[in-house]
């Protein structure tokens, strides 16, 4: 969305393939700016996946290039590219898949790993959000797809501070002495809330005068409730749900931003909050590369207790950020491959030559 919104769509037609017709938060936006979604079918049901991408492929004007962002899944979109005569087809890696993948059922891995085989046999090029993703998903070794580092961007406009934090903190009823730490994550097994909320419990024990806002939704989201109730942090958490605001978040509401997870490729949430100049206590697995602002970014090991993390959190949060710090903040982000111009520039200039290359040949 973040390149739709800024490529020029007067050279660039920009269509999205969707696993589902049940109707998404980005729907309308998509077809305001021009493009067009196209449904096909659930990934797990592979014996009608290739024929409904096929059929879309079909009934659209000819793509000049299929972007593929299933991971080690994208191979099946690709191939039916491949059947389809798309001559640029993209495979990127957006994850630490080595990870993810010991996670799956055995099941999932030998679909994962047909799914990997396949990328690799039908991409012409690929692209990886850090090298770590990068290496997970073409190999250590030379790869048989040429690939390349592409860093993610944001739109940086909605990171300038207009709102007070006063103003904000009345919106969610938080007293304004109190600290808020703040996390944006999908309720999933890879985001470690569970540790999230250890780490809350051992604050709460300390003393401390704190709100933790929650912000996203998923198949965890009820047992975290419970897991909250539990314990007796109740008055200590705060849940949002899905929000379209996060920007607003991350420059009024969050002194604090954490973000403990069990792997990651490059989170586009930690270049949100050094954007906003937030400090960010994160996991110490996230790549380095995510470190655009060095002084707002603390790894901590993932074997550290919640005590560890406690200390990590508050050191982080001592200090009040002023409008200076912020807007310096911001301005390291513009001069990084996090500002979306910079992605975009990248992007456009690889498909306009991988395009222009296919079609020479």
């Amino acid at each position: 969305m973040h390149v739709l919104r800024s490529v020029d769509r007067s050279q660039f037609q920009m269509d999205f393939l969707v696993h589902s017709e049940v109707p998404a938060h980005f729907d309308t936006e998509i077809r305001s700016l021009g493009s067009r979604i196209l449904y096909g079918m659930p990934l797990k049901r592979t014996w009608k996946y290739g024929s409904a991408i096929r059929n879309q492929l079909r009934q659209a004007p000819p793509y000049d290039i299929v972007h593929a962002h299933l991971d080690y899944f994208s191979g099946f979109a690709l191939k039916v590219a491949n059947q389809a005569g798309v001559p640029v087809r993209i495979a990127h890696s957006h994850n630490d898949l080595t990870r993810s993948f010991a996670g799956l059922r055995w099941s999932r891995q030998l679909f994962a790993a047909r799914g990997r085989s396949l990328a690799l046999r039908h991409a012409t090029h690929g692209l990886a959000c850090c090298f770590t993703a990068g290496q997970s998903m073409f190999g250590k070794q030379r790869s048989s797809v040429p690939w390349k580092v592409l860093p993610y961007g944001i739109e940086l406009s909605p990171f300038l501070p207009v709102t007070s934090h006063q103003d904000f903190r009345r919106e969610f009823g938080i007293p304004d002495d109190t600290l808020i730490i703040g996390h944006v994550g999908r309720f999933f097994p890879q985001k470690n809330h569970a540790l999230i909320i250890r780490i809350a419990d051992a604050l709460r024990r300390r003393g401390a005068d704190f709100r933790l806002v929650l912000v996203g939704d998923g198949p965890l989201r009820s047992k975290i409730e419970t897991d909250i109730h539990d314990r007796g942090l109740c008055n200590y958490i705060t849940l949002t749900g899905v929000r379209a605001d996060i920007p607003r978040l991350f420059t009024s509401l969050f002194d604090v931003f954490l973000f403990p997870s069990l792997f990651e490729g490059l989170p586009v949430v930690l270049i949100e909050a050094q954007a906003a100049g937030c400090p960010t206590v994160i996991s110490d697995v996230i790549s380095p590369e995510i470190h655009f602002v060095q002084n707002l970014v603390k790894p901590v090991s993932l074997t550290a207790d919640a005590e560890q993390w406690a200390d990590a959190v508050l050191h982080s949060a001592g200090e009040p950020r002023s409008r200076e710090q912020r807007l310096a903040a911001l301005k390291t982000i513009r001069n990084s491959p996090g500002n979306i111009d910079n992605c975009v520039e990248s992007l456009t200039n690889l498909y306009l030559r991988e395009a222009s290359a296919r079609k020479a040949a």
